[in-house]
């Protein structure tokens, strides 16, 4: 009976210390596993405290990786609220250890929550490993409450570059300018109060957009006034136009027709009558004044009797609004017609249509003699 209990004495040791041995096991396989998880360090830097709707603002998450030979990092983006991620690659900058990944979201809410970011080890696109998930944020969003000379444009930066004011007809003439933003989403500008605009051109990447804009104005205004908000600053400031418009160059490769000005006798007998009296009174006189303004009366004489110039434009061309790739096209021409030359621009030549109306025309349309 002795021999008995030591013999299940025996058996129920070996049996406990097997079960100890395979719990160590246990709890080193988790270890193992913690040690994984913890490959990947992960943490947003710099976290915007505010947000305005429609604003592009970016948020930089900076990462540390303790192990190496990896190829690249591989992002996953869950559901978002109230905001629209626009690079699903990031623009990375290397510093000592750490990287930074920098993405860029557009404010479309009031309500705004980024996506969840799973970030893996990338390893020659065979496999990845180590993924490592960081959650969403909710941002605060403030809605502006603009005035009235608004342009829609919320960035970091606006630059006017340049600008040019033509004659459009006999009561406006018509603005062009092309304007330069960072962090801007241009394909929302638009000026209130204007019945005749758009854009002409736009490049409108998130970092640097560029936009070239036309509106028809009043001949009686004598400056375009438009604001933007500022998100560097958090206010809005104004951009200024000066409405100043130049006589574009005549070109001297059209056809030329007989004078079709109707010229005004009553101004030319005036000149006449000028040219005269000057002369009369420098021979009294002997004074060079009396010259100069017989040289300028002559001038406008001689003006008065150049012929205007016109070119003949082939059926079906198209006359746009501006002289540029993609204008908008106001009109076409259904036959072949002859009209009165205004100015030339490079490959592109300025006519005057009916109603006074001016317009650009591709010189490719040109009739060929």
């Amino acid at each position: 009976m002795r021999v008995l209990f030591l013999l299940v004495s025996l058996l129920f040791s070996l049996y406990a210390n097997e079960s100890n041995y395979s719990d160590e096991n246990s709890y080193s396989d988790d270890s193992s596993q913690d040690i994984v998880e913890n490959v990947l360090y992960v943490n947003y830097q710099d976290v915007p405290t505010r947000i305005f709707q429609g604003q592009i603002f970016p948020l930089t998450l900076k990462i540390l990786s303790t192990v190496d030979g990896y190829t690249n990092l591989i992002y996953e983006f869950g559901d978002s609220v109230g905001t629209k991620l626009l690079n699903t690659t990031p623009i990375s900058v290397k510093k000592n250890s750490y990287i930074y990944s920098t993405f860029y979201f557009l404010s479309t809410s009031n309500d705004l929550k980024t996506p969840d970011i799973t970030i893996s080890l990338n390893y020659n696109n065979i496999r990845t490993a180590h993924h490592k998930t960081i959650d969403g944020l909710t941002l605060n969003v403030t809605k502006l409450n603009p005035n009235s000379d608004f342009s829609n444009i919320l960035a970091k930066k606006f630059t006017l570059e340049s600008y040019k004011s033509t004659s459009y007809d006999n009561k406006n003439n018509i603005v062009v300018f092309a304007a330069d933003a960072i962090e801007s989403n241009l394909n929302t500008f638009h000026l209130k109060n204007r019945d005749n605009q758009g854009i002409e051109t736009l490049n409108n990447d998130y970092l640097n957009a560029h936009l070239s804009y036309y509106v028809v104005m009043d001949k009686r205004e004598k400056e375009l006034n438009f604001s933007y908000f500022n998100t560097e600053y958090q206010k809005y400031e104004t951009i200024y136009i000066p409405i100043i418009v130049n006589d574009d160059s005549v070109s001297t490769q059209s056809s030329i027709k007989p004078v079709d000005k109707g010229v005004n006798i009553f101004k030319i007998g005036a000149a006449i009558f000028v040219i005269t009296l000057s002369f009369l009174l420098f021979i009294k006189y002997r004074k060079y004044i009396y010259i100069f303004i017989i040289i300028v009366a002559g001038a406008y004489i001689a003006y008065s009797y150049i012929p205007i110039k016109y070119i003949c434009l082939k059926e079906n061309s198209n006359i746009y609004l501006l002289p540029m790739k993609n204008s908008t096209i106001f009109d076409t021409t259904d036959v072949e017609k002859y009209l009165e030359v205004q100015g030339e621009i490079k490959e592109y030549t300025k006519v005057k249509l009916e109603e006074n109306k001016i317009g650009w025309i591709d010189n490719e349309n040109i009739c060929v003699p």
